[in-house]
């Protein structure tokens, strides 16, 4: 795709490039990172991308492509290769962000590469620790970072991205009105937790931490947090929502459900709750495909403390908030490759015309940072989604993005793409953020100094006295004063046996506390064994937990199905049952029908023999019946033509019911005219016997034809 490139090295514009301008100290680049997907090789295959140390990639077009041999080779400010872990790349991309959000400075993370290249696997993972994601540690790290929580419905959502600090009584009656609603029904999640923190917490604030989950699809917002609204339908959808600009000029999704949580877990339920309405679809390319791209924000909101109370402040000039949004950017596809037809078609092209707004204004605002003497308007307003992320272009936060390369040959197209945006990424200045002010505060807790200060001064065994033993005055009399010379001597000597005393003491004290202290130590060796495990067994527990939960689901499924399975059987068993019935009912009616048929047969048959019996007593001839045979056809030149005879000339026959022939209950049959006069002239001649008696009614002679060639 594009132009053939020629033999050359590529490398990814940087700080120190000699065409960037020099950088100010007010602004930094945006961040990039890379991380290559484990590559399976299929027959023999080389993968297109490789990474060549922690900071190039080496990307290589395949034989197959149809292109110019290249090797371009892209520099990152870091590259993830096959064997990093989920939490080595927590800790590069993320851990930093978590201590700017805590510390009251805003962040953007998102992924972004070709569909199937892991962004969904690296923000989000699973749940044990080999697999756990982005978003999950950085809930954990957060909350383990935070001293004072304050109780749920102090701070309240104004949702026109602000907040305000409720009363107590007005908080208060709030958790007693949720606490007697009933509470969702969420499975428990049996996880790895991450017990890392950062420091950046002050203790004189009170936070509270809220959630939200928007996902923009086809060039639409909707609230995953919000209940779905009924159509005129009846089916329930989604509510779109709109962006709007507050009175500090920022961006944000107007009348979205912002959640209060207090715990990574209560965060992680909300956002697996979103998960479930998010849009994904199977294509060619990736079972789970994201069809939409998906902002998950946490907001921390912090104020200072009233004096002598753990409660905060209720101006709302005091109340900071700071967020981190963590972006899952639907993948860049090829509707030749995916197959996509239909409604997925037209979200692969509102997907593809994002994409490529976030690059347009990538491109502006880099040819704008170059010192163009004309300024190029960004196209922000052309998507939903860079007009959303436009205070973070301008300056509002630190923005980090994570390239993920799948190095399938037959992805090069679309990661040369890739990495021609991560290029012009990088370009991008963006203005640092300046951080929240927050009061100074003490690296120890102010309660717990003015408690110890109290303490101390109420301890009675600590006596301060600037009294204590010093050597005797004493006047030498003469050269001779022998007792002020042997009272001196005295003291002394006491006091060095004091001394002496003292020392043995404090050697005493010594030894017991080492004594004390090796016990001490050892008894925490034995703990700090007992606790691993201990931890051991717990992590083997929380694996067979997890395996016990897969299975049960497993079995829940299984068993859903087998319902549905013996639901369908016994629908088709009724069905069959009563098929069953109406054949032998229908069968019934059929042999009732011929008994009747064969009932009137036999009484036809006696009333036949009665008739040849009275005719033969009688010396009446009758007419010889013979089988049916087919009436000659005689032409004449009064005869018409007939379509039906294949155009030839001929009679066309009178209706059947004109040649019947009466009831066998009369003597004779009721003949027309002119076969009268022939059956009279044959009533003077002596007439062939009759044949053997009719035995069927459909035997019985109907048309004159018959009689014409029985009597000839």
């Amino acid at each position: 795709m594009g132009t053939p490139m020629k033999s050359r090295k590529r490398v990814a514009a940087t700080a120190g490039s000699a065409s960037k301008p020099k950088r100010v100290d007010t602004k930094e680049a945006v961040e990039v990172l890379c991380r290559i997907c484990p590559f399976s090789s299929t027959h023999g295959a080389v993968p297109c991308a490789v990474a060549v140390d922690d900071e190039r990639v080496k990307l290589i077009a395949p034989s197959s492509s149809h292109q110019v041999p290249n090797i371009g080779v892209y520099k990152f400010a870091y590259v993830f290769n096959e064997s990093d872990t989920q939490s080595a790349i927590f800790e590069r991309a993320a851990l930093d962000l978590v201590e700017d959000v805590v510390r009251g400075k805003n962040s953007l993370l998102f992924t972004y590469g070709v569909s199937g290249s892991g962004k969904t696997y690296t923000m989000t993972g699973d749940v044990t620790e080999a697999t756990m994601g982005i978003l999950p540690r950085t809930l954990d790290v957060l909350f383990n970072s935070l001293p004072n929580l304050a109780d749920k419905y102090v701070f309240r959502s104004d949702r026109k991205n602000g907040y305000v600090v409720m009363s107590e009584l007005e908080s208060a009656l709030s958790r007693r009105m949720i606490a007697s609603q009933p509470v969702d029904d969420v499975e428990h999640m049996t996880r790895y937790v991450e017990h890392r923190r950062v420091s950046g917490a002050c203790i004189e604030m009170i936070y509270a931490v809220f959630v939200s989950y928007v996902e923009i699809y086809n060039d639409v917002c909707y609230d995953l947090l919000a209940d779905p609204v009924t159509r005129n339908d009846g089916i329930r959808v989604l509510q779109s929502k709109e962006l709007r600009t507050d009175a500090r000029n920022t961006i944000y999704v107007d009348d979205i459900v912002e959640v209060e949580v207090g715990s990574s877990d209560e965060a992680l339920k909300q956002f697996f709750k979103g998960e479930q309405r998010r849009s994904v679809a199977d294509t060619l390319l990736n079972k789970n495909s994201s069809r939409s791209h998906s902002i998950f924000s946490i907001r921390v909101v912090m104020a200072p403390r009233q004096t002598n109370l753990f409660y905060p402040q209720s101006d709302p000039r005091q109340i900071s908030t700071s967020h981190l949004s963590l972006v899952d950017l639907a993948g860049s596809e090829r509707s030749k490759r995916t197959g996509n037809m239909g409604v997925r078609l037209a979200e692969t092209s509102k997907i593809n015309q994002s994409l490529l707004v976030l690059r347009q204004c990538f491109d502006k605002l880099r040819t704008n940072q170059r010192g163009a003497t004309t300024l190029l308007p960004v196209p922000y307003r052309e998507s939903k989604l860079t007009y959303l992320f436009k205070n973070f272009f301008e300056g509002s936060g630190k923005v980090r993005m994570i390239v993920c390369i799948n190095p399938r040959p037959e992805d090069y197209p679309e990661n040369l793409a890739v990495m021609s945006f991560a290029e012009i990424s990088q370009d991008v200045l963006v203005t640092r953020s300046e951080q929240v002010r927050v009061p100074l505060c003490n690296v120890i807790d102010r309660r717990q100094f003015l408690q110890w200060i109290s303490e101390v001064d109420s301890d009675d065994s600590v006596e301060w006295s600037g009294e204590g033993d010093s050597a005797v005055l004493f006047k030498l009399k003469s050269s001779r004063d022998t007792e002020s010379l042997e009272r001196l001597r005295a003291y002394y000597q006491l006091a060095d046996r004091k001394r002496k005393e003292g020392l043995d003491e404090v050697e005493r004290r010594e030894r017991n506390f080492e004594l004390d202290l090796r016990k001490v130590l050892y008894r925490c060796d034995m703990k700090c064994v007992q606790l691993e495990k201990t931890q051991s067994e717990l992590q083997e527990a929380n694996e067979m937990i997890m395996s016990l939960s897969v299975q049960l689901r497993q079995i829940r499924h299984e068993n859903t199905k087998l319902k549905q399975e013996l639901r369908r059987r016994d629908i088709q068993q009724t069905n069959e049952s009563k098929k069953s019935r109406l054949r032998g009912v229908d069968y019934a009616q059929r042999l009732q029908g011929k008994e009747e048929t064969i009932s009137r047969s036999d009484t036809v048959t006696s009333n036949d023999a009665s008739f040849s019996s009275s005719s033969a007593s009688s010396g009446v001839q009758r007419v010889d019946v013979v089988k049916r045979c087919a009436t000659p056809r005689v032409v004449d030149r009064f005869a018409v033509v007939d379509r039906r005879n294949g155009g030839e000339k001929g009679f066309r026959r009178r209706s059947r019911s004109a040649h019947m022939v009466g009831t066998w209950n009369r003597s004779r049959p009721n003949l027309p005219p002119h076969m009268q006069r022939v059956a009279a002239r044959m009533s003077k001649t002596p007439s062939k016997k009759i044949g053997p008696n009719i035995a069927r009614v459909e035997d019985m002679p109907l048309t004159h034809e018959v009689v014409i060639e029985n009597t000839g």
